[in-house]
C-alpha cells in the first residue's frame, strides 16, 4: 500500500504540471475564457520558445515513465498486486489533473464536437459532408481536417451526441463533457479489462493490468488529447469478456458480446479485425479445434489475446492509415494484461515509452505542421529504440541459457 500511495502521490504532481504545461500548445483561434488571470498566464506560456516547451515535455513525460515502471518493479519485487478497488482508486486521483489539461498533441476532439454539432444544429450528415461546407461557423477555427468527411463509422457519430446535447450550445462546457466523456470510456475499458483477466485467468488483479491503467500514454491520449479510442476498445473487451472462461456459454451472452463487437466496429472499423478471434473463441471447445490450435499456438507462444494484439496492428499497413499514431497503441495495449507472449508483450510496453517522444520532432519545429523530415524523425524515435531493446532481451535470454 505504501508504494502505490507514493506513486499515487507523486504522478498526480506529474500530471498536475503536465497539464499546466499543455497550455502552452492552446491554439490561438481558442478562448477559454475571458478572465484576465488565465489570459495573463496563456499569454505567457504563448511565448515560451519552442525548445523551451519541448525540453518541459521531454523532463515531465520522462518522470512519469520513470514512475510507472518504479512501481511495477517495486510490487512485482514485493510479490505483491492490491486489490482492484484500491488500484481504482490510485486511478482516480492519479488521473485527475488530465481531466483539466488541453488536448495540446491533437486535435481531433474538435473534429468530434463539430461532427455532433452538423448532425444537431445543421440536420447535416458528416459522413457525407465536410465542416468547411458551414465556414460561417466559429468553431471551425480550432479544426485541423477541415476538408474531409468524418473518417469514423456512425456509431461514434451516435456516441458523439450525448456530450454535445449535455453542452448546451457553449463550447467550452461542450469541451469538458467530451473530455469527460473520453474518461468514461476509459473507465469502461478498465472494468472490462479487469472481467477479462477474471474470467480467462480466474484472477480479480494482475500486474499485466496495473501496466495497461497507469501506463502514461493511455491516460496521456484518452484523456488528456481525448480521443475516442477507449471507446471503441471498452466495447471490444466487453464483447470477450462476456465469451471467454470455463463452462457454456449463455446464448444471451453471445448474442450480446455479438451485438459489443458490432458496436465497437461501428466506431471506427478498426476491431473488425477480431471477429476471426471471437468466432475462435466460440468454438475453442471443439475437442479437433483445440488440439489443432492448441499445437499451433504452443509453438508460437502465443494465445488468443496474442494474436488479436498482432491483428490491430493489421490496419496500420492499409492506404487509410497515412502514419502511425501514438493512440494506435491502446488497441494492442488492451490486451496487455492477459496476453502470454514475452516479446509482444516487452515490445508493446517499449512501443508506448518511445511513442510519447515521438511528438519531440514535431514541437522541436514549432507544433505547426508535418513535413517529411518530422516525419523520419518520428518514425527513428518510434522504432530505433525498439529494435535496441528487443535485441537487449534476446541477448539478455541468451546469456540465462548459457549460465544455466
Amino acid at each position: 500500500m505504501k508504494t502505490l500511495t507514493v506513486f499515487t502521490i507523486l504522478q498526480f504532481l506529474l500530471f498536475a504540471l503536465l497539464s499546466f504545461w499543455s497550455y502552452t500548445l492552446t491554439d490561438p483561434n481558442l478562448v477559454l475564457t475571458s478572465w484576465q488571470p488565465y489570459w495573463n498566464v496563456q499569454h505567457m506560456l504563448w511565448q515560451l520558445p519552442a525548445s523551451t516547451k519541448s525540453v518541459t515535455y521531454v523532463v515531465l513525460i520522462s518522470l512519469c515513465i520513470v514512475n510507472y515502471f518504479w512501481l511495477y518493479f517495486r510490487l512485482m519485487k514485493e510479490q505483491f498486486v492490491p486489490v482492484f478497488q484500491t488500484l481504482m482508486l490510485a486511478f482516480f486521483i492519479s488521473s485527475a489533473p488530465l481531466l483539466f489539461s488541453y488536448n495540446a498533441l491533437s486535435h481531433d476532439v474538435f473534429n468530434y464536437i463539430f461532427n455532433a454539432r452538423m448532425v444537431l444544429k445543421y440536420q447535416a450528415d458528416p459522413h457525407v459532408q465536410v465542416a468547411l461546407n458551414f465556414s460561417p461557423d466559429d468553431w471551425l477555427r480550432f479544426m485541423h481536417n477541415v476538408h474531409t468527411p468524418a473518417p469514423y463509422w456512425y456509431g461514434w457519430t451516435a456516441l458523439s451526441l450525448p456530450p454535445y446535447i449535455l453542452g448546451g450550445g457553449k463550447f467550452v462546457i461542450t469541451w469538458l463533457l467530451f473530455r469527460v466523456w473520453s474518461y468514461l470510456g476509459l473507465i469502461l475499458l478498465i472494468l472490462g479489462i479487469q472481467r477479462l483477466v477474471q474470467n480467462s485467468k480466474g484472477k480479480s488483479v494482475n500486474l499485466g493490468l496495473l501496466l495497461f491503467m497507469f501506463n502514461p500514454l493511455v491516460l496521456i491520449e484518452l484523456i488528456m488529447n481525448s480521443h475516442n479510442d477507449g471507446w471503441m476498445m471498452a466495447l471490444a473487451v466487453w464483447s470477450f469478456a462476456l465469451i471467454v472462461g470455463k463452462g457454456k456459454v449463455k446464448t444471451q451472452n453471445i448474442v450480446l458480446s455479438f451485438v459489443l463487437l458490432l458496436s465497437s466496429v461501428s466506431t471506427k472499423y478498426i476491431t473488425a479485425v477480431l471477429f476471426p478471434v471471437w468466432i475462435y473463441v466460440l468454438l475453442e471447445k471443439s475437442v479437433s479445434l483445440t488440439k489443432l490450435s492448441d499445437k499451433l499456438l504452443k509453438t508460437l507462444q502465443l494465445n488468443v489475446f496474442d494474436v488479436s494484439a498482432l491483428l490491430l496492428f493489421v490496419p496500420l499497413l492499409t492506404t487509410r492509415s497515412q502514419w502511425f499514431h501514438p493512440w494506435y497503441l491502446v488497441w494492442s495495449l488492451s490486451f496487455l494484461p492477459v496476453m502470454k507472449n514475452t516479446w509482444l508483450r516487452k515490445g508493446l510496453i517499449v512501443l508506448s515509452v518511445t511513442s510519447l517522444y515521438r511528438y519531440l520532432p514535431w514541437m522541436w519545429n514549432g507544433a505547426f505542421e508535418f513535413n517529411e523530415m518530422i516525419l523520419m524523425q518520428q518514425r527513428m524515435v518510434t522504432w530505433v529504440p525498439l529494435v535496441f531493446a528487443l535485441l537487449y532481451f534476446f541477448l539478455q535470454k541468451t546469456q540465462k541459457k548459457s549460465s544455466i
